[in-house]
């Protein structure tokens, strides 16, 4: 990151952006955790989802913290600019965060799980009209392309499928 610039230096349009955009996020954290996250669960995300468990297991004289530091996060350069702070209380909040995101939790075993079969039949619906018809997976027969040997020869192959 640049060093900031000292006080009275002309910004670009782009900092001053940047700086606008990170204290509306701010504030509209403030405005989150006071109303109970009413915008936040509106989205169904497992991102989300984890970030309001992990501000709700919080004790509540600790969720501003953890709120300022997760937009923080997201907001670097804009805390440069606006003199703010990144501190070791905001690593230790982003570290502990980053860690809860990667246990599943029990309400979201069943969006985890993937039905393979359903997967692969997406995908071949997906690549058939780029790759053609067959089984790209299976010993090449005479109905299906050739093996392909390197991602060069891949992306010439598509290339002149695309021409054709």
């Amino acid at each position: 990151m640049a060093a900031a610039q000292p006080p009275g230096t002309p910004r670009t349009l782009s900092d001053e952006f940047a700086i606008r955009y990170y204290r509306w996020s701010l504030d509209d954290a403030r405005r989150e955790l006071r109303e109970n996250f009413p915008l936040l669960r509106t989205v169904k995300s497992s991102l989300v989802i984890r970030a309001i468990a992990y501000l709700e297991s919080l004790a509540d004289r600790d969720r501003l913290c953890g709120a300022t530091a997760l937009v923080k996060r997201s907001h670097r350069r804009a805390v440069e600019l606006a003199g703010d702070s990144w501190g070791a209380e905001d690593e230790a909040i982003d570290r502990d965060y980053r860690n809860a995101g990667r246990i599943p939790r029990p309400d979201e075993a069943d969006k985890l799980k993937l039905d393979r079969g359903q997967f692969l039949s997406a995908v071949k619906a997906e690549l058939t009209p780029v790759l053609g018809t067959g089984e790209p997976f299976s010993k090449p027969s005479s109905t299906s392309a050739p093996p392909l040997t390197s991602s060069r020869t891949a992306t010439r192959s598509v290339r002149q499928r695309r021409d054709r």
